[in-house]
């Protein structure tokens, strides 16, 4: 009789350790994508002669507002890329983020810089009018690869 409780017991124990292996792999099961971004850069003009070109790309993951049921928490990415004298495109790759939560808005965000020396010849900007620009979207649509292969053109930045 005694050892009968002991078994009930056991079994107990072992079905809430099981349930609760089971309910810790469901939730890192549902881990959040890291998202990728690459493409290249159209410049308006090639970089002068003796100058650089400096492309830093951005990309932002920013959650929803605490009004909304997210937290606001905001996660900025940098990488930086190089371009020579002469070239009127610049390839990026390899630039990527990992959101806190499989949620939130995703942006990108490119700028480049002639340099000669330290001293600023020209920048330009991400030309937001352009159909091939990415405009801030979802973090489904950012996982499901619309942040790679980009062909983006440049503008003066005022």
């Amino acid at each position: 009789m005694f050892t009968g409780q002991k078994t009930r017991i056991f079994k107990k124990m072992v079905a809430v350790t099981i349930f609760g292996l089971v309910c810790s792999n469901l939730i890192f099961a549902q881990a959040v994508q890291t998202i990728y971004s690459s493409g290249t850069v159209y410049l308006p003009d090639v970089c002068p002669q003796s100058c650089i070109a400096v492309l830093t790309v951005n990309v932002v993951w920013k959650d929803f507002p605490a009004s909304q049921g997210g937290t606001g928490r905001k996660i900025v990415e940098e990488a930086t890329f190089t371009g020579k004298e002469g070239e009127r495109e610049i390839k990026f790759t390899g630039v990527r983020i990992t959101p806190s939560f499989f949620r939130g808005e995703i942006s990108l965000n490119v700028q480049c810089e002639i340099k000669k020396g330290d001293m600023v010849v020209a920048r330009f900007k991400m030309d937001g009018e352009d159909a091939n620009s990415p405009k801030p979207m979802s973090y489904n649509e950012a996982v499901a690869g619309n942040l790679l292969n980009l062909k983006l053109k440049m503008k003066a930045a005022e």
